[in-house]
């Protein structure tokens, strides 16, 4: 018995383990492509910010803009057809692939899926929009965008500050997991644990986002986001260097406060003197806050 069935035991263990760092290359590739698009994004913005509307230097940079809005949306293809290899692969795990002729199968789940990405115009896309706003709010911070409502302007920033916080914990997410079906993230164990019953099996929810009608099921639409986990990044280390700076400027403030005070009591500051460790202390963790 035991000979007859260790095989099957080691074939499925290697088809699981196979499909598992599939999986994981795939998601480190498509981190890579999203870092690659807000690095083009970000170079188009200095590029704006380096010249003056109307200008000779303004026209060239607009000329440079529009071959780095291409090169992104190159990059936004190459995620998608990536996307279309991903459930194609996904729907072979569904049958036993020793036995029937799994490429036909393939290549038709890659071209339905290709299809209904291949259709969608450069200006429905979501990083395209990202890009052209962006940009575009360089000199006209106050902009609408043409498939904005204009009564309605959300400033990008804070939208995205909404967004790193899960509804679950109320913290900056680390590990992030998005429901397809309405958008939501949240962060990985928090998720995992609100869809698991006592009997440590998973199970349909309704999203825990007030007002959102969605089902979350985590075997079928709660997925790993690689372009959130970039934004995760580059939104904590901006906050961290906004704490770093701000700290700076209030210690300097602090710093200018008594010399001026000593100045004004006739004791000659002392350039090389230290904030009090309280009160330093004290301004540190107001900025914490």
């Amino acid at each position: 018995f035991f000979s007859l069935i260790c095989p099957v035991l080691v074939l499925c263990c290697a088809k699981e383990m196979a499909q598992r760092v599939a999986h994981a290359k795939t998601q480190a590739l498509k981190r890579k492509l999203v870092e690659c698009m807000e690095n083009i994004i970000d170079l188009a913005v200095d590029i704006e910010k380096q010249s003056t509307p109307g200008t000779v230097q303004h026209r060239e940079g607009q000329a440079l803009i529009k071959r780095l809005t291409e090169e992104v949306m190159q990059t936004v293809k190459s995620q998608r057809r990536l996307d279309a290899h991903e459930e194609a692969i996904g729907h072979l795990q569904s049958i036993d692939v020793s036995t029937e002729n799994w490429k036909p199968i393939y290549d038709e789940r890659f071209q339905e899926h290709w299809a209904g990405h291949e259709i969608l115009r450069d200006e429905d896309d979501p990083k395209w929009r990202e890009m052209q706003k962006r940009v575009a709010h360089v000199h006209h911070p106050d902009q609408a965008m043409p498939w904005e409502d204009e009564d309605v302007v959300v400033e990008e920033s804070g939208c995205d500050a909404a967004r790193m916080k899960c509804p679950l914990t109320q913290n900056v997410i680390d590990t992030p997991l998005t429901c397809t079906q309405c958008g939501h993230s949240f962060e990985r164990d928090a998720i995992l644990q609100y869809v698991t019953n006592k009997r440590g099996q998973t199970t349909t929810k309704p999203c825990p986002v007030a007002g959102c009608n969605a089902q979350i099921n985590p075997n079928e639409n709660l997925k790993q986001d690689p372009e959130l986990e970039v934004k995760l990044q580059r939104y904590k280390a901006q906050a961290e260097q906004r704490k770093k700076d701000l700290r700076r400027k209030a210690l300097q403030m602090s710093q200018s406060s008594r010399s001026q005070r000593k100045s004004r009591s006739g004791v000659k500051p002392d350039p090389e003197s230290k904030p009090d460790p309280d009160s330093q202390s004290l301004l540190e963790q107001t900025i914490e806050d």
